[in-house]
């Protein structure tokens, strides 16, 4: 392909080249009309028509250079891949789809890990994608968290920041109580 372009280009320059040399061998006309319009041509068109001498053409060489070498794209380097260090994030609290009974106030939020948190890593914690928590500790307050309905995740990150696993999001409700919804308390022996 590259060598094909390059000929092209070659040859191009070869018929502007003799186009320029062969212009510059012909006899160039000029004419000056009535109205005092100048006309220049390679044939005189009147009698009062002045023959023009120009200038030699400049011709400019260029060197031929070697196509540069065309490299075969390197092969792409196996990605590192890394053990994982934990199989399992769970958030045990609060539970799937589970309504709080308070318009406002703190949300405490409980995780569980597959094996011990390592140094240096910690837990974050994201309430509707926004991060509310983080730290080493498996429980976190947040607060406030308002009424309505929120999607809870967690993360394990390295001293990077670089997140090492994600729990599955947990949804739930908060609710203001009310009269005609009150609180119920779970009857117990």
């Amino acid at each position: 392909m590259q060598t094909a372009v390059l000929a092209m280009r070659n040859l191009t320059v070869l018929f502007l080249v003799l186009f320029l040399a062969t212009a510059g061998a012909q006899t160039i006309y000029k004419h000056v009309d009535e109205d005092g319009n100048v006309t220049f041509s390679d044939e005189p068109m009147s009698e009062d028509a002045v023959e023009v001498d120009l200038p030699a053409i400049s011709v400019i060489s260029t060197q031929q250079q070697a196509p540069a070498e065309v490299l075969a794209p390197e092969a792409p380097s196996e990605p590192e891949v890394l053990q994982p260090v934990y199989q399992r994030l769970q958030i045990t609290r609060p539970r799937q789809e589970q309504t709080l009974f308070a318009a406002e106030g703190p949300v405490r939020v409980s995780v569980a890990l597959d094996r011990p948190l390592q140094d240096g890593h910690q837990y974050r914690v994201f309430i509707d994608g926004d991060l509310r928590a983080e730290g080493r500790e498996a429980t976190f307050t947040i607060d406030p968290v308002y009424r309505g309905e929120h999607t809870l995740t967690a993360q394990v990150v390295d001293e990077t920041g670089r997140t090492l696993t994600t729990s599955e999001p947990v949804t739930f409700f908060r609710r203001q109580p009310t009269v005609s919804q009150p609180r119920v308390r779970p009857r117990g022996p």
